[in-house]
């Protein structure tokens, strides 16, 4: 091998070892895809303004012990709403005995009591508007989620007079909360 061939077939070899190709390249062609996901609205009902998963249940209002003479007996009890960002939402709250007006009905525990006391929910104060599930009973929220913290709301239960004539027990009412979205 001459000189000039030896020379020839080193370039070649050292082009294809950095890659470089004594042919031109033909073409090439370009396609695009996308990468797509769905956010789905969703709320949830916690006791805690950072919780990430709803609550089955939510902190009671214990209204204490009593005497039969005691009136407008309160309490409440706070509850987070954390909701996907930009998602309305409106809240109903509906007693044991199905009241539209949130007019509920604590009943006896004890075998054979079938006294009850009778309790209104309210929002915002113990004097506020009533919370049901009526028209003008709900809560509409105005500003939707914002999809990072919830939003605090506080129910209260008012007793406004235990009847004269109720065993002493303890008395229990299930209230359901709604949220529609």
């Amino acid at each position: 091998m001459s000189f000039k061939q030896t020379a020839i077939l080193g370039a070649a070899l050292l082009a294809s070892a950095f890659g470089m190709s004594t042919a031109q390249a033909a073409g090439s062609t370009n396609a695009t895809f996308d990468v797509l996901i769905s956010i789905n609205s969703k709320c949830l009902i916690t006791s805690s303004s950072a919780a990430t998963t709803a609550a089955a249940t939510l902190t009671a209002i214990n209204l204490a012990a009593h005497d039969t003479t005691d009136t407008n007996v309160t309490g409440s009890t706070d509850f987070y709403v954390l909701c996907t960002k930009g998602t309305t939402y409106t809240m109903s709250m509906k007693p044991g005995n199905s009241s539209t007006t949130g007019a509920g009905v604590m009943l006896g525990q004890a075998p054979g009591n079938s006294d009850s006391i009778p309790y209104q929910l309210r929002q915002t104060t113990a004097t506020g508007t009533n919370w049901g599930t009526a028209a003008g009973s709900t809560l509409a929220q105005s500003s939707p989620g914002t999809g990072t913290a919830g939003t605090k709301y506080t129910v209260f239960a008012v007793v406004p007079t235990i009847p004269a004539a109720t065993l002493p027990d303890n008395y229990k009412d299930t209230v359901t909360l709604t949220v529609s979205y």
